[in-house]
């Protein structure tokens, strides 16, 4: 059976209180402590203590021997102690309670350091939970559909601007997750029109450089595709949802800790009527503001 000890600060603070203790009574019996016992007779000249005779003897320092009833005044500053210190001794117990008010105090400055002040501070904030160093952004950009233009002789063209809305956290200074809105756009397609957009959910690696950072991602996408067609057009029409893969990479440069760009260079894969899942890539520049 093992027994657990839990080693609280109150058990702390007693063993420190007990050592300040011990230190102070071995000071007051130690080397050059003067105690109201018999006086204690000088030694003998020629082992290195002063004589009577010798005016260090004679002073008011820390390391005079006294007889019981007198008092070490300890102002000389420039009476040699015995340990070969000079200067002011401090009464018996002052630096013990020097100490503890130091310790005292400390503690007081640690708790209010640590209550009520977040473990990361100012980027503790995100609106995604389990996450910290939160942010919003909106990329705009150029989307390019995958999809074959079909018969009837119509024109094709991929959509003149996309958009995506987003919100993100960090677990640590390098991985995080993000949430957003794809709008992949309009694409004239089969004289009709195609369109896709969907919810996309991603891992983020992220790396800084100086106000630079580099980042991937890598996730999934629960997308819907609407298409539309011409009377001579054998591109299939209809609507489809379902899940496909989400990557993107890019760099990113911020102007202030809050503000910054993005270029970016995203995948999604959505699922089409009659074909199922092609590639939606983009091309896009966007505003991230972090909180």
């Amino acid at each position: 059976m093992k027994l657990h000890h839990r080693f609280t600060t109150a058990t702390a603070t007693g063993i420190a209180l007990a050592l300040f203790g011990l230190a102070a009574q071995a000071q007051s019996t130690g080397p050059g402590a003067t105690s109201p016992g018999p006086a204690s007779p000088s030694p003998s000249p020629g082992i290195g203590y002063p004589t009577p005779t010798d005016p260090a003897a004679r002073g008011t320092g820390a390391g005079s021997v006294t007889t019981p009833g007198a008092s070490t005044s300890g102002s000389s500053s420039g009476s040699m102690d015995t340990t070969g210190t000079s200067g002011t001794s401090a009464p018996m117990g002052t630096s013990s309670g020097m100490d503890r008010s130091t310790m005292d105090t400390s503690s007081r400055r640690g708790a209010v350091g640590s209550a009520g002040t977040s473990a990361y501070g100012r980027d503790a904030y995100s609106l995604i939970p389990y996450t910290r160093r939160g942010y919003v952004g909106l990329n705009l950009g150029k989307t390019e559909f995958d999809l074959p233009c079909g018969s009837g002789g119509y024109g094709c063209a991929n959509p003149e601007v996309s958009g995506y809305l987003y919100t993100g956290g960090m677990f640590n200074d390098w991985f995080g997750t993000e949430l957003g809105y794809v709008n992949a756009g309009k694409a004239d397609r089969a004289g009709g029109a195609t369109r896709a957009q969907g919810v996309n959910l991603s891992l983020v690696a992220r790396a800084p450089v100086g106000p630079m950072n580099l980042f991937a991602k890598a996730g999934a996408l629960y997308g819907e595709t609407r298409v539309s067609t011409g009377f001579l057009s054998d591109v299939q029409d209809g609507k489809e949802r379902g899940w496909g893969a989400a990557y993107a990479v890019g760099v990113g440069f911020d102007f202030t800790p809050t503000s910054g760009v993005v270029l970016e260079w995203s995948r999604n894969e959505f699922r089409f009527p009659g074909i199922g899942r092609q590639n939606v890539d983009a091309t896009s520049l966007g505003y991230v503001h972090r909180f």
